[in-house]
């Protein structure tokens, strides 16, 4: 049976079978299932600028497209000799969930649906918002530079 990996600003559903691990405390953490290569890594941070740079330098035969989940955002994919990637920059209340799929290039459909869904499941956290941390959203369209009320993770 799915079960919710909660943190306090974001959540998102786990199909059977996965796990997750804390990396750094709840600001980085990955998902997996044992005994497949394949690892889902969600890093929440408030810094616009880091997770611009890690999503547009990743993968430069790749193109940027929109991703419309839970939480909005961009992705892109591509494939090196030895693995497929899949990253996505995705906009919750509060700050950006950064988050990279990694599996061997041989197998990229492997765990494909698993991993769409758990992406597509990724949600800000009701605790955050029942607390009244969480004042705005970042606008995935507001010019580079605009504050926006956000807190340290």
């Amino acid at each position: 049976m799915a079960r919710m990996y909660q943190t306090e600003v974001w959540q998102a559903r786990l199909p059977d079978g996965w796990e997750a691990k804390e990396i750094d405390g709840q600001a980085y953490v990955a998902f997996f299932r044992p005994g497949v290569a394949g690892k889902i890594e969600v890093i929440a941070t408030d810094d616009e600028e880091w997770s611009d740079r890690h999503l547009e330098c990743s993968g430069p035969e790749a193109e940027v497209a929109d991703f419309h989940g839970k939480l909005p955002g961009r992705t892109r994919a591509w494939t090196d000799e030895d693995s497929a990637f899949r990253m996505w920059k995705l906009f919750f209340p509060g700050g950006t969930l950064y988050v990279r799929y990694r599996c061997a290039a041989c197998d990229p459909e492997l765990q494909g649906s698993e991993v769409e869904a758990i992406v597509q499941s990724l949600s800000g956290s009701c605790e955050s918002l029942r607390k009244g941390e969480i004042e705005s959203s970042p606008s995935p369209n507001s010019p580079p530079g605009e504050e926006s009320p956000v807190r340290r993770m």
